[in-house]
């Protein structure tokens, strides 16, 4: 290709290598080492835009603002004719749209986070309002005109095509891209229309509305009544996010919502996309986003996501799951990175000797005096009436006899008289104690206060803590077990995440695929389709617009790089890094057992004196029942009944050991849970616990079960409960899930995996 000789102050200057193409012309770099480039118009004719150049030029604009590249100087032909211009050369910047899609920043700007992402929205809006104080405007705001460098800072280039007006004469901004242009100029001949800063703010509000969400555009979602295009939805405000107004329209899948915002950024997004609002101007947002930077917080379960700190959860995590993507990668140029598992010098033999050696107190009983009782009055005075009452009876049935031998004509009177005989013999008086239900209800009394006196004198406490310290034991044996688990786990995850990447590196923006302009672009960013890797049915038939038939040629093309993949074995920075992940993950969990169980002796050794102590110590309680107790038993044998003796000791051990079963629940590791739910939905669940879809999580004591909400792929979670048996191998007995699935499900799994991380269960 020949280079154009151009002269700029009657000298010709050497031109190097081009760096862009555009509707209008070429830019060029100088190779003078000046670090300037010139624009060389390609158009028809060049002199139409000489009027305008030579007016900037003049107007000193470049020195107004460094961070637009206004024309420094004219160009011109070899024979004297307007050409182009020259101006600062952008050194280290890319468009815009490679940071805000998540598919082009992963490659782009790998590095960049969401601090990054606000830091850079708000050097747009300083980039923007630092043309308007040179009284200038934009016009034409758009993905492709802005510039950011990998430290977050904003170029504006095109700025041949801003408005400008010099003494007296305006030139106008003569283009315009729909998806940016304000509600007020669609379908207007923008040629000719005076455009304002107003204008601008709706543009630039855009813009930041993309920052900010992850290249969604506001005004694309799902419309109740079929399809809307961008530039109508646009023009009659279905501003897709709002909280204000009924548009008609909801946001796509997993996109971020207003809500999740303060409500200073909210209500600027509200004002600058409604009717007959104040759109927030440039030095505006800068406050605001500023302020959003700062209020920022890093999420607990990926320490890669910052999210606004008003939001109820993380809104990244959110995303993720709901969308099966990863949206921010791992800076690794910091990681030395170490693929040997530590060894450990703990010695857990030698540990669990002295933990055995120390006697924990298997059974006791609280101290009881011996009561030298006599029968109550009341019992006396009951059994002197019950036997006169058969003396009288016998007397009464000796002279109905008497009658019926000697008298036989009186047959009614000895029968009445035998009958009431009779009723005085077998029923007495007639008057109750009720001592048998005296003594139930005194039963009931006892074994309250026997566990009372259990829990204070630290029965309960000692043996749960031998129970715990059994299970931290067995954890820590399958240690290494878990982690060959996962990292085999990992190992079969590699391929699909490699052609993930793979998939990833190839954008929508340029695949140049048939019917898929600018404004379809924009809905399919929206979804979170930017790369091929999303190109899927199941996403393309999501969007508004695509059916079966026009989604063919983006599927197609996908399947086209799909055939192309490559894996390999060799392990990446990624890899390497996932890898310590999983190292760090166990050696956390090795610590915090460890920590448990080098405690424990002493732990141990203090309880047990703690046990001995207070339970040699009266209770006056206790005291008290075991009187009224012997009192009861002194009474019913008084009257002849058998009474039971009072058993102390196995009542106290059989209450112990139930108390301690319902605070200690059995030892499940995460091999269990593999093996009990299988590999995928292990997997599955390990996926949903680190993105925080366990809503709660909770011990049944009497159910011995795991129970809680699980999010799912559906909008309304699951109730999920998780039956555990300690006589089983795997001990999880059974699982129930209010998913279709019904049990043995990736919620439950993920439930089980959230008790086990979180120390629930030990």
């Amino acid at each position: 290709m020949k280079l154009p000789q151009l002269v700029v102050n009657g000298k010709p200057i050497p031109l190097g290598k081009r760096i862009g193409r555009g509707g209008e012309g070429d830019v060029y770099t100088i190779a003078d080492g000046s670090n300037r480039a010139v624009k060389f118009y390609t158009i028809s004719d060049p002199a139409t835009r000489q009027g305008k150049v030579n007016a900037m030029v003049a107007n000193r604009l470049s020195s107004k603002s460094s961070l637009v590249a206004f024309p420094l100087a004219v160009a011109q032909s070899h024979d004297g004719k307007f050409a182009g211009f020259v101006m600062n050369l952008v050194v280290g910047h890319k468009p815009l749209f490679e940071i805000y899609s998540p598919g082009a920043r992963k490659k782009n700007f790998p590095r960049a986070d969401y601090r990054f992402l606000v830091r850079a929205a708000a050097n747009i809006a300083r980039a923007v309002g630092s043309v308007h104080n040179a009284n200038c405007v934009i016009g034409d705001i758009n993905h492709s005109g802005i510039l950011i460098s990998n430290k977050a800072t904003a170029a504006l280039i095109d700025a041949d095509s801003f408005q400008f007006s010099d003494s007296g004469q305006q030139f106008y901004c003569k283009v315009g891209v729909p998806e940016y242009t304000p509600p007020e100029l669609q379908g207007k001949k923008l040629s000719s229309t005076l455009r304002t800063k107003d204008h601008d703010a709706f543009g630039l509000a855009i813009v930041i509305f993309q920052m900010l969400c992850m290249g969604r555009h506001p005004f694309v979602g799902t419309y109740s009544q079929g399809e809307m295009p961008i530039e109508r939805a646009i023009r009659e405000y279905r501003f897709a996010y709002s909280n204000r107004r009924a548009v008609g329209m909801v946001p796509p899948p997993g996109a971020v919502l207003l809500s999740d915002f303060p409500d200073t950024i909210a209500n600027a997004f509200e004002s600058a996309f409604s009717q007959n609002k104040t759109r927030p101007s440039a030095e505006k947002w800068v406050d605001l986003l500023t302020e959003l930077e700062q209020c920022l917080r890093k999420c607990d379960t990926n320490q890669l996501h910052h999210y606004p700190s008003t939001a109820s959860e993380c809104i990244w995590c959110r995303m993720e799951n709901k969308l099966g993507i990863t949206l921010f990668l791992p800076d690794f140029s910091h990681i030395k990175f170490d693929s040997s598992h530590h060894k450990e010098s703990f010695n857990l033999i030698a540990l669990w000797t002295a933990i055995e050696t120390i006697n924990v107190v298997a059974n006791t009983s609280p101290v009881l005096p011996n009561f030298d009782l006599e029968p109550s009055a009341e019992t006396v005075a009951y059994k002197n009436a019950q036997q006169n009452a058969k003396v009288f009876g016998i007397i009464v049935s000796v002279v109905a006899l008497g009658l019926l031998v000697y008298s036989p004509n009186f047959t009614l009177i000895w029968i009445a008289m035998a009958i009431v005989g009779v009723y005085k013999i077998l029923a007495g008086s007639g008057q109750t104690l009720n001592l048998e239900s005296k003594l139930d209800s005194y039963n009931d009394s006892w074994n309250q206060a026997i566990s009372n006196w259990q829990t204070k004198c630290g029965l309960i406490e000692l043996h749960a803590l031998k129970k715990k310290l059994i299970n931290a034991k067995h954890s820590y044996e399958q240690l290494a077990q878990e982690r060959a688990h996962k990292l085999s786990v990992y190992q079969l995850k590699r391929r699909e995440d490699q052609l993930q990447q793979y998939l990833e590196n190839f954008p929508v923006r340029s695949a140049k695929v048939k019917g898929i302009g600018p404004a379809r672009q924009a809905a399919l960013a929206s979804f979170g389709i930017d790369t091929a890797a999303e190109c899927t049915w199941e996403n393309l038939l999501r969007v508004p617009g695509f059916g079966p038939k026009n989604s063919v040629p983006l599927n197609t093309w996908r399947e086209k790089l799909k055939s192309k993949f490559i894996y390999t074995d060799q392990l990446t920075d990624a890899d390497n890094y996932q890898v310590q992940l999983i190292d760090s993950d166990i050696e956390t969990k090795a610590a915090a057992l460890k920590t448990f169980l080098i405690s424990g002796p002493a732990n141990l050794s203090m309880l047990s004196k703690k046990v001995r102590t207070l339970s040699a110590m009266v209770d006056p309680e206790i005291i008290k029942l075991y009187k009224m107790r012997c009192q009861l038993e002194v009474d019913l044998k008084f009257l002849g009944r058998d009474v039971g003796p009072l058993q102390l000791t196995a009542n106290t051990s059989q209450h112990v050991h139930a108390q301690a079963r319902a605070q200690v629940f059995p030892s499940v590791s995460e091999r269990d849970v593999f093996n009990f739910f299988g590999t995928t939905y292990h997997r599955d669940g390990d996926t949903y616990q680190r993105n925080r879809q366990v809503v709660s999580c909770r011990l049944d004591n009497q159910t011995m079960s795991v129970t809680g909400i699980v999010k799912g792929v559906d909008p309304r979670p699951y109730q999920v409960s998780v039956e555990l048996d300690d006589t089983r191998s795997s001990k999880i007995k059974a699982a129930r899930c209010a998913c279709p699935t019904g049990g043995s499900c990736e919620h439950s799994a993920a439930l089980l995996l959230e008790a086990i991380r979180s120390g629930i269960l030990i």
